[in-house]
């Protein structure tokens, strides 16, 4: 069987045109008289067509009967040629209103952009692909308004953008959201955006808002991206390479004290405190005079230089081959990924291959097989990156990381990030995805679609992390102890299997300039996953890591399955009159597994409306205006998405849940229900409306676009905490109101200078997420964040600070004392707030005099507002430069721990703490030196800095060879180009730490720059 379906895809790929062919040949060149490269050239009535090249050259091959081929270009009128008596064209493509008739990804279909009324966003692919980075997902950030991308490491691997659109989803009682990432899917499945190579993707669209995003329902409520990727075409096959290469550095690296430095300033602040000093002015006068010839007694050691050993080269690599014929396309591309990290045992790896194949079976009968496998291997310190680079950061330089010898030193009480990295232990992470889908069309009669799909996606994962142990030795060779105490191996595998079945019906029918497109479809998804861990320790031999050399006295088993399914039905019509008022209702029918019976079923509809009144009679002598659309939508999603997948049944846990029975006792095999649940679990909702304006001027060579939008969540799932006296850990439950409300301005403008052309494009939005109801509880504080009916989701809930102390005289006059603290000056001077109702009116009018939790207040917020970006491209003959600006305008961030505190948890000291509170320096960013007071550890607002940032995320300059000079080789096009990531940051982060990086008390894999030389060669 396996031979004859070879076969068969052999004879599909090498067949050959019987009938009777003409080969078209041709140039193409826009208003100037330039060649236009990109021009869609179509045999009409036909799915057969092909692009001109980098000279506007093209060359296609049509059957006898076949007279007409059409042509079309962003930007440009289609134009329909006869080629009955010519096999050679000159074809020059007129100015059109540029992007108007671009068609756009929606649900379940495609759009003109210019019919569309829902909020679409369409991402360029080419500028995805442009971005030297290694996620799919990072190269989105700052590419579409109302889409805000956080990257908060650099880690190989786990360097993801974390992705959300126009606010937050589902809120938990810690602030935190639950999978509240949108929707993406690629060629209609759902997937993981960083799985698709950016090379690989044709269309990119996000859905915004619920009148575009509502066909499909539940899955929809945090947004939806589609991507579509390439497909083969009609004509000769071609290869084409895309590669880079190049370097990671960190962007930002805290600058640490020398050991000298460290010392004194340590005993000062000790001295401060009232504390005899740690080390003597003998050692301190010794040390000084040593260090430098004997650094295993005297070490002064560069913690951040010891751990940074790896190379910190990544690669990245596609080849596809795309062709075929009129009744046989295909597309197929492989890509390779190597990110080395910044320090030893840490890399990600990642192999892809796509395989799109279309078979025209009749005239009205089409046959699609698409084919999608995925293997990423990732690698860590067992102890993890994270903490190796923040032990790096937190110890002292007086600790010894690694003698002259060889051997290693004892760090901090035995922690040595050194030996962590190079002989802890690994932990490798294999992740397997297989995915195909086979879809059939079927147009039985004009105007009428047929679409039935069938798409299984097959995932396994594998983790095995081995802690190792590794000696650790004195400066003087004699052994001190063993780091960790006891080697240890934990496996895990997790296997999943889902199935999405579709069936789409489309009609669309035109009369008196009424256009009419009605869809209806099916859909079930099917998701079953099974996990199994393994545990064992105490390795004699540590190079056999397999769970059956470990001692079997500490052997831990696990294992568990679970299944999940939604079903549903959904609709959707689109009315338009003369392409002038435009309409658009959704309504879809969705039922989920996770919901209580009874709930599981609901409907979500949508509408949306647009008028192009810059086809109204009396603005179309308006010769600078090419396009004015108002647009206005409402729409409700649902969202069933929750970690538990049984939250609404009362489910028995066997594990550990023996009894003791008898005399003696005697342990029996038991269970117990150990989780509350909701037999009344319902769907949450979003609804959502949104007001818009296109507009374009001077041949749409100036575009903007204006939204306003709300979104309001009810009915969220939450899981409130309940009283621990029912023994039960707390569930689902249907509490609290989220408010997200903001807007989008975006703005573009193309234009030329003889050969110089210039594209412009901005986009700034703004998004408040606001809670608005938190069921019967009036707050929820989880350290320094607070959930409050009124406040922005996840503000910071902290003590103000208001400066700093300047002389006993101010803190004899204060009013106020500070649990457990001396004051003195120096020290941070916190408000007292106003807590006491004094006369019983119910506001608070009086300050209590004590400093405590009940002074805290909000101080900041967490999330991102005013996020901004500016990408500007530019190219002159075969040179070209893009400059891509990505910023935010307001965000906060609470630092805590060794990131800001000198000498917190025996940590280091940084440079910018030398600049501390003195009576000779009473202007100073630092308080004090202290030791043991805790005034000015507690979380306050001066420890809170501005995360707003302008960077400079990419930049790039490139040369596209003459085509002349690679006459004599087989290339078609060569491109060249030189690329940088992460170039700079303005900001007000303390030195060291990258605003994108987030709260930290100082660990964390940093965010990286990268550098990089790339090559774009096509045969």
């Amino acid at each position: 069987m396996k031979k004859l379906i070879a076969i068969f895809y052999f004879l599909l790929l090498s067949s050959v045109i019987w009938a009777q062919q003409r080969n078209i040949t041709g140039v193409v060149f826009d208003e100037s008289g330039l060649a236009l490269p990109g021009v869609n050239v179509v045999v009409q009535g036909t799915t057969v067509g092909t692009i001109t090249n980098i000279d506007g050259q093209f060359s296609i091959q049509v059957n006898e009967g076949q007279n007409a081929l059409e042509f079309s270009f962003i930007g440009y009128k289609s134009q329909t040629i006869d080629v009955s008596s010519t096999e050679n064209l000159t074809v020059n493509m007129e100015p059109d209103a540029i992007g108007l008739n671009e068609v756009v990804a929606v649900g379940y279909g495609v759009q003109k952009k210019v019919n569309l009324t829902g909020a679409v966003a369409v991402v360029d692919s080419e500028e995805l692909a442009s971005k030297p980075v290694m996620q799919t997902s990072v190269a989105l950030q700052g590419l579409a308004a109302g889409v805000t991308v956080t990257q908060s490491s650099g880690q190989p691997g786990s360097d993801k953008g974390t992705i959300r659109i126009r606010g937050l989803g589902s809120v938990r009682q810690d602030g935190k959201t639950d999978d509240a990432g949108p929707l993406v899917l690629i060629d209609g499945r759902e997937g993981n955006i960083n799985d698709v190579d950016p090379n690989d993707i044709e269309n990119f669209s996000v859905l915004k808002d619920a009148a575009s995003s509502a066909i499909y329902g539940s899955r929809a409520a945090n947004g939806v991206i589609l991507i579509t990727t390439k497909r083969g075409t009609q004509g000769k096959f071609k290869v084409r390479y895309k590669g880079y290469g190049g370097f990671q550095t960190i962007s930002e690296k805290p600058k640490l004290v020398d050991g000298l430095t460290f010392m004194k300033n340590r005993n000062l602040s000790l001295l401060n405190d009232g504390e005899n000093p740690e080390f003597s002015e003998e050692y301190i006068q010794e040390y000084e005079a040593n260090y430098k010839s004997d650094p295993d007694h005297y070490p002064n050691t560069d913690w951040q230089d010891e751990i940074l050993q790896g190379s910190g080269f990544q690669q990245h690599h596609n080849v596809n081959i795309s062709g075929g014929n009129d009744w046989f396309s295909t597309r197929a591309s492989m890509s390779f990924m190597d990110q080395k990290g910044l320090i030893n045992n840490t890399s990600y790896k990642k192999y892809t291959f796509r395989v799109n194949n279309d078979m025209q079976l009749r005239d009205n009968l089409k046959l699609s097989l698409d084919l999608y496998g995925k293997r990423s291997i990732q690698k860590q310190p067992a102890d993890e990156a994270k903490s190796v680079f923040d032990q790096a950061n937190r110890i002292p330089n007086i600790y010894p990381a690694q003698f002259t010898n060889g051997k290693y030193g004892e760090g901090w009480n035995g922690q040595n990030p050194l030996a962590m990295a190079e002989s802890g232990g690994v932990d490798r992470r294999n992740y397997n995805r297989f995915n195909t889908e086979i879809k059939l069309e079927y147009k039985p009669v004009n105007n009428l679609n047929v679409v039935l799909k069938y798409a299984p996606d097959f995932k396994f994962d594998r983790e095995k992390k081995f802690n190792r142990t590794y000696e650790i030795y004195d400066a003087d060779g004699e052994f001190l102890l063993e780091k960790p105490s006891v080697s240890k191996l934990k496996e895990k595998r997790k296997y999943t299997f889902k199935q999405q079945y579709n069936a789409l019906v489309t009609y669309n029918k035109s009369f008196n300039d009424h256009n009419f497109t009605v869809l209806g479809g099916f859909e079930q998804i099917d998701d079953y996953v099974e996990e199994l861990s393994l545990q064992r320790d105490n390795y004699t031999f540590q190079d056999y890591q397999y769970i059956d050399a470990g001692s079997e006295e500490n052997d831990q088993t696990t294992g568990k399955a679970n299944e999940v399914a939604l079903r549903s039905y959904f609709g959707r019509l689109n009315y338009d009159y003369k392409g002038k008022y435009l309409f658009e209702a959704n309504l879809r029918y969705d039922g989920s597994s996770r919901l209580a019976p009874g709930n599981k079923w609901d409907w979500f509809p949508s509408f949306s409306l647009g008028w192009r009144l810059s086809e109204e009679n009396f603005m179309k002598d308006l010769d600078w205006l090419s396009n004015l659309k108002l647009r206005a939508s409402y729409g409700e999603l649902g969202n069933q998405k929750m970690p538990d997948r049984y939250p609404w049944s009362a489910t028995v846990d066997i594990k550990d849940m023996g009894y003791l029975f008898g005399d003696p006792l005697t342990m029996a095999p038991g269970g117990a229900i150990k989780t509350a649940s909701n037999a009344s679990l319902m769907w949450e909702t979003a609804k959502s409306t949104n007001f818009a304006l296109d507009a374009g001027f001077f041949n749409n060579r100036l575009t903007f676009t204006f939204e306003y939008f709300e979104q309001v969540r009810k009915d969220m799932l939450f899981k409130p905490a309940i009283l621990m006296t029912t023994g039960l850990n707390p569930t689902y439950q249907n509490v609290g109101e989220l408010e997200n409300k903001g807007w989008e301005l975006s703005a573009s403008y193309r234009g030329n200078i003889g050969d110089f052309k210039y594209n412009v494009t901005a986009n700034v939005h703004d998004i408040k997420s606001t809670m608005k109801s938190i069921g019967l509880a009036d707050k929820f504080v989880k350290d320094s964040k607070i959930l409050r009916v009124g406040d922005y989701v996840n503000a910071y809930y902290i003590l103000e600070a208001d400066g700093l102390f300047q002389s006993q005289e101010e803190i004899d006059n204060y009013g106020a004392t500070v649990e457990g603290n001396e004051l003195q000056p120096g020290d941070i001077r916190y408000v007292d707030q106003l807590t006491i109702d004094s006369n019983g009116d119910g506001i608070m009018d009086t300050a209590d005099g004590v400093i405590d939790a009940n002074d805290r207040v909000v101080k900041g917020d967490s999330r991102p507002r005013y996020e901004y970006n500016l990408n500007l491209n530019a190219s002159y003959k075969g040179f070209d430069m893009m400059m891509f600006f990505q910023g935010v305008g307001k965000r906060d961030v609470l630092l805590g721990g060794h990131a800001v505190k000198a000498f917190s948890n025996a940590s280091n000291m940084q440079e910018w703490h030398l600049d501390y509170w003195t009576p000779e320096n009473p202007n100073a960013s630092y308080p004090r030196l202290w030791s043991t007071s805790t005034n000015n550890s507690k979380a306050s607002s001066y420890w809170l800095f501005s995360r707003a940032y302008l960077k400079l995320k990419t930049v790039q300059l490139g040369y596209t060879f003459p085509k002349k000079l690679l006459k004599k080789s087989f290339a078609e096009k060569l491109r060249v180009y030189v690329a940088g990531n992460n170039v700079f940051s303005i900001d007000d982060m303390p030195s060291g730490w990258d605003a994108e990086e987030g709260e930290t008390n100082g660990g964390g894999y940093p965010i990286v720059s990268t550098y990089v030389f790339g090559i774009d060669l096509t045969f």
